[in-house]
């Protein structure tokens, strides 16, 4: 049996609900090991992830019966826990202690998967899909080849940005070029005439990425044409076959620089990994446009469960 087909109940008589921690750069072993161990693909579980937006949400976690346990205070839902698969009476027991913390005890970040493992859910919560938190996963291959028509045009833009700057180069970000990470960042914001929450958001987190970048796990490559940063990108190993593309971006004085450091980071992943996960929509329709866009393999729709006992 595998781990992630083992079903482990939680009982109250088997400890103390354990206290929370704030995520901090000394954990990332043991959440990335998770992540790892049990074949995670949802992009919340990524160390990356959860270190870089802890400016934006406020997340903490601990360990409990060899499970990691993610709670988002900032939400107020505690992640499905990492680990063996819990019945669907121990993870109400877990709600249920949440629910003594003044806590909602809902449950979020829930794949299909679990649901149809665990019929009797419905029995402690209320199932509701969460669409906007998707996740868009993609065939490094797929990424590499850009074969049929509906990827036509990615090939043409590439094609355009090599014709204008046939003596491009890719190289990984290093501390140098963090610098010119961050200006061009800055620049995009400040071009932008109505800037988001979301938007304001992702800017903090690339910061605190940018400022942490080996120590939190990021890897990262920046397209350079004429002496400028074109486009950067920057990734982080998410699972043993997948890797996780967390920022993304590109001068638009270079056309088609965005498809560029697209196809190359696909090309410098494809040895390491089968697929990458390029993240959610958040239900904003020009990024929904854009990842679908590029054929994901798979679009993975997770579900939150609104604990009601």
């Amino acid at each position: 049996m595998k781990k992630s087909e083992a079903t482990v109940p939680c009982r109250e008589s088997d400890s103390r609900f354990p206290e929370f921690k704030c995520i901090e750069l000394e954990d990332r072993d043991i959440i990335s090991r998770y992540a790892r161990d049990y074949a995670l693909t949802s992009c919340e579980y990524s160390f990356a992830n959860l270190y870089s937006w802890k400016d934006v949400h406020q997340r903490s976690w601990c360990r409990y019966h060899d499970r990691l346990l993610i709670l988002d205070i900032t939400n107020d839902n505690l992640f499905l826990p990492a680990g063996a698969d819990l019945s669907a009476g121990g993870l109400a027991y877990l709600s249920g202690e949440l629910r003594k913390l003044d806590l909602s005890g809902d449950v979020t970040m829930v794949p299909q998967a679990y649901l149809e493992r665990h019929p009797d859910l419905e029995k402690y919560y209320r199932i509701e899909k969460q669409r906007d938190a998707a996740d868009y996963i993609y065939n490094v291959e797929n990424l590499t080849a850009l074969r049929g028509r509906k990827l036509q045009k990615k090939k043409n833009l590439i094609a355009q940005f090599r014709r204008a700057c046939p003596d491009y180069t890719v190289v990984p970000i290093v501390d140098g070029l963090k610098t010119d990470c961050r200006r061009l960042a800055q620049e995009l914001l400040a071009r932008n005439l109505k800037i988001s929450r979301s938007i304001r958001e992702e800017h903090t987190a690339l910061g605190r990425a940018l400022a942490n970048f080996e120590e939190t796990g990021f890897e990262g490559l920046a397209l350079v044409a004429g002496g400028r940063l074109a486009a950067f990108s920057a990734f982080s190993r998410l699972n043993d076959d997948m890797y996780d593309i967390h920022f993304e971006k590109a001068d638009p004085a270079f056309k088609g620089a965005a498809q560029v450091i697209n196809y190359e980071t696909a090309a410098y992943l494809a040895p390491r990994c089968q697929f990458v996960n390029r993240e959610q929509d958040l239900g904003i329709e020009g990024l929904r446009q854009a990842k679908r866009s590029y054929a994901p393999e798979r679009i993975e729709t997770p579900y939150k469960l609104h604990y009601h006992s």
